[in-house]
């Protein structure tokens, strides 16, 4: 899992490379998703996990370790290209859950808090709508052409929210597979969601 703490940091971007390039290293996904919790004595914690975040983190893993054990083979939801086209970028997703569940982008609206433009961020550039397009892909528009290339998504601070890292998004893919502990009744999502990662990328035109 990447990591999830609200300090700036690039550790993600090298857990993804080393997925990418390594057949026996997988990436489960990100981790702003998963609530976190008190630290002891000194209140809300920024780093670490609390309750509902690791009942949460437990059933994404279930995912990921079934589909490695049954098919040899995971990937988060991640970007596969950006590419520019004067004042629009439009960003394709891959990833496991697409295909194990038949799922799609969707924009979490009612767990991660509301985050500007959904996590998106292009420096130098000023994002004024963030659009699902399609089953995998994410328009972004901005007010003018950008002049720099580098798309990030959940690596900026964002608002400060108690218990939520402040580096994070609201794009995920939402699977027909109910969660059991929602059933138990702990205030989680009703279904298991995998989110997209952290990620810096170029964009091309």
């Amino acid at each position: 899992m990447s990591k999830a703490a609200s300090g700036e940091n690039y550790a993600s971007q090298g857990q993804w490379d080393v997925a990418n390039s390594r057949a026996d290293s997988y990436l489960a996904g990100p981790m702003y998703q998963f609530k976190l919790g008190d630290e002891p004595g000194t209140g809300p914690s920024t780093v670490h996990t609390g309750p509902e975040g690791r009942l949460m983190l437990g059933e994404t893993y279930a995912d990921v370790y079934s589909s490695i054990v049954d098919k040899g083979a995971w990937k988060p939801v991640q970007p596969v290209s950006a590419v520019l086209t004067g004042n629009v970028v439009d960003i394709t997703f891959e990833g496991t859950p697409f295909e194990a569940f038949g799922a799609k982008l969707s924009i979490d609206s009612d767990w991660v808090p509301d985050t500007l433009n959904h996590g998106f961020s292009f420096p130098g550039a000023t994002i004024t709508a963030v659009e699902i397009t399609g089953a995998k892909t994410v328009r972004l528009t901005f007010s003018a052409a950008p002049a720099q290339r580098t798309l990030r998504y959940a690596i900026d601070a964002f608002d400060d929210v108690t218990y939520w890292p402040t580096r994070r998004g609201n794009l995920m893919v939402e699977t027909d597979r109910k969660s059991w502990w929602n059933r138990q009744g702990v205030n989680i999502p009703r279904n298991v969601r995998h989110y997209a990662i952290r990620f810096e990328i170029t964009v091309t035109e």
